[in-house]
């Protein structure tokens, strides 16, 4: 497809487009891409790492041109030199942020090369706010001006000395929570000309044909003879990163509360999408598991064309985020599959669960006997998860793949 007049897509050059690793933003990016397949709407280039999944599953499409950027082989080895340095410096869980630092830093090079000798109608930037410094080079910020989005989905902590691409920039952001974050903290510098006024808010969508295809009956069924779990046992689930703010250990922990054991407790997720890396965060997870051995089922990294099998066939979910999630695939999963969910209070959380179809807990001292108390009630009360399950898929009536896609694609098409 020839890449002139297309709507670039620049993804965060950590994770592959199409998301053959998983990770929250490349779904996103995945799903809007395969919208615009059945729709046809729109011509888009995506700039990408390479692997070789990746270049395969994108041979399929027919309306998107993939642009992948080959990591040369004596980068990725620098990268795993400096991230094992990194690991004995830093708070092994902070580290992860620093993760293919010179990959990333080699992928802006060679997109902001690309995207100079081309004539894109527009260019959306999808997360990595770091990567609009690409834009600097090769006069990309004047050729591109008043053509630049950015697409942020986490609470921003340090602007990295991108003001002013974000002020030139149309921002969409996924939730009200990051629209007044994101606002407030452009207000706080005394090195900026001012708040950013340019921010309108598009909430995230999943393909909800996928989480609603099989009866909750059928895919029940299915998940208690896969996991080889016994009938009359309930299943809860966890999906997300094993990470501390994702509140794993939190939910590990509260097990300790729960007194009754009718249930199988399923750990879906890596420490980093589809990695086998190790720390000494899942080594503690471990310890945790061992007094729950019998009830915990840890499933490592699971392809996301597989998981609405879990979302339909678990009876409901715990998903107790410590941090200030912005809009958590996990939550917006759960609502449109019917599941009901147990989750916290934080950030952009309750504005896309609603109190009816979950749970919404404090992130106090109190956090571990409010998990275990609800699991308990859950476990118990079948009326309850009947009516939770229903509002969630009250909620989520407009909540649809088709409705995000053309609400994305109408914000990159009028300005």
């Amino acid at each position: 497809m020839n890449q002139e007049g297309t709507i670039a897509i620049i993804t965060t050059g950590l994770l592959p487009v199409p998301s053959v690793m998983g990770g929250a933003v490349e779904n996103l990016v995945q799903n809007f891409i395969d919208e615009n397949e059945r729709q046809g709407s729109a011509r888009l280039t995506v700039y990408s790492i390479a692997t070789p999944d990746a270049a395969e599953k994108a041979q399929a499409y027919t309306h998107t041109d993939f642009i992948f950027i080959q990591t040369p082989w004596v980068i990725r080895v620098a990268d795993t030199i400096l991230y094992s340095i990194f690991q004995r410096l830093i708070n092994t869980n902070k580290s992860a942020s620093l993760r293919a630092l010179l990959q990333r830093l080699y992928f802006m090079r060679k997109v902001s090369k690309y995207i100079a000798t081309k004539n894109h109608y527009k260019i959306l930037f999808e997360n990595a706010i770091i990567q609009t410094h690409m834009l600097r080079w090769h006069k990309n910020q004047e050729r591109y001006k008043g053509k630049i989005y950015v697409h942020i989905h986490n609470e921003i902590t340090n602007f990295y000395k991108t003001y002013e691409y974000l002020a030139d920039a149309t921002i969409i952001v996924v939730s009200n929570f990051i629209k007044d974050s994101l606002i407030a903290k452009s207000t706080q510098s005394k090195t900026h000309s001012g708040p950013l006024q340019n921010v309108s808010v598009l909430k995230n969508a999943v393909d909800n044909t996928q989480f609603t295809a099989m009866t909750r009956k059928r895919a029940s069924k299915l998940l208690h003879q896969q996991y080889n779990i016994d009938a009359s046992k309930k299943i809860i689930l966890f999906s997300g990163r094993l990470t501390p703010e994702k509140g794993i250990d939190v939910l590990l922990r509260a097990l300790d509360r729960v007194k009754e054991q009718n249930y199988q407790l399923l750990v879906v997720g890596s420490s980093f999408f589809g990695t086998d890396i190790k720390n000494s965060f899942l080594k503690e997870l471990r310890d945790l598991t061992e007094a729950h051995r019998e009830h915990v089922t840890f499933t490592g990294y699971i392809n996301y064309d597989k998981m609405p099998l879990l979302y339909r066939g678990c009876d409901f979910a715990v998903l107790p985020s410590v941090c200030n999630d912005a809009a958590p695939l996990t939550v917006i999963e759960s609502i449109t599959a019917g599941l009901p969910m147990i989750t916290t209070n934080r950030g952009g959380i309750p504005e896309y669960a609603s109190d009816r179809a979950a749970i919404l807990l404090d992130t106090d001292e109190n956090l571990e006997l409010s998990i275990a108390k609800n699991i308990e009630k859950l476990l118990r009360e079948d009326d309850a998860l009947q009516a939770m399950s229903k509002a969630g898929q009250r909620a989520a009536k407009d909540m649809t793949l088709y409705n995000y896609y053309r609400e994305l694609l109408k914000e990159l098409e009028e300005k």
